[in-house]
C-alpha cells in the first residue's frame, strides 16, 4: 500500500505536469522545473490525496506517511477545503494560461497559492504585454526568479 500511495503521488506530478487539458495545454516543462518545489509537491499531494479519500486503507496509509514528511509535502492541506473543479481550474489558468489572471472565478484559491507580489506583477505585465509569450518572458525577468540563460532556452 506504501507503494501504492508514492506512485499516486508521483502520477500527481504528471498530470500536473504533462496530461493536456481541454485545450491541450500542459505545463511546459521549463516552467515546471523553475517552480518552487513547494507548489509542486503540493500538487502531487493533492492529486494523491483525492485518490486515497475514496479507499480506507490507503488513506490511512498515505495520512501516516504525510505525519513524517517534510513541510513542503503538507501544503497541499491548505487547499483540500476547495473542489476539484476549482482546484484544476487554478493548475489549469495559473500554470498554463496567464491571460486569465485578470478576472479569475477562483480568486480566493489563486491568491492562497500565489504570493501577492507575483500576482500582482503578472496582473500589471498582462495589461501592459497581452501576448502570452511576452508576458510570460517579462513575468520571469520581473521576478528574477528564472536564470537568463534558462529564460532565452525557454523563449527562443
Amino acid at each position: 500500500m506504501l507503494r501504492a500511495v508514492v506512485l499516486m503521488h508521483e502520477i500527481g506530478h504528471w498530470i500536473s505536469h504533462c496530461v493536456p487539458d481541454e485545450r491541450g495545454e500542459t505545463w511546459r516543462t521549463a516552467h515546471f522545473l523553475v517552480e518552487t518545489n513547494v507548489v509542486k509537491e503540493m500538487w502531487a499531494q493533492l492529486f494523491a490525496h483525492w485518490v486515497v479519500e475514496e479507499e480506507r486503507d490507503l488513506k490511512l496509509v498515505f495520512e501516516t506517511l504525510t505525519r513524517y514528511q517534510a513541510e513542503e509535502y503538507l501544503k497541499y492541506q491548505e487547499v483540500v477545503q476547495y473542489d476539484k473543479t476549482t482546484m484544476l481550474y487554478v493548475l489549469r489558468y495559473w500554470h498554463r494560461c496567464f491571460s486569465f489572471l485578470d478576472n479569475p472565478p477562483a480568486k480566493d484559491v489563486i491568491e492562497l497559492l500565489i504570493p501577492a507580489e507575483m500576482l500582482d506583477v503578472a496582473r500589471h505585465l498582462y495589461s501592459v504585454y497581452p501576448q502570452e509569450r511576452v508576458l510570460k518572458r517579462k513575468v520571469f525577468e520581473a521576478l528574477d526568479f528564472v536564470p537568463g540563460h534558462l529564460i532565452h532556452q525557454i523563449f527562443d
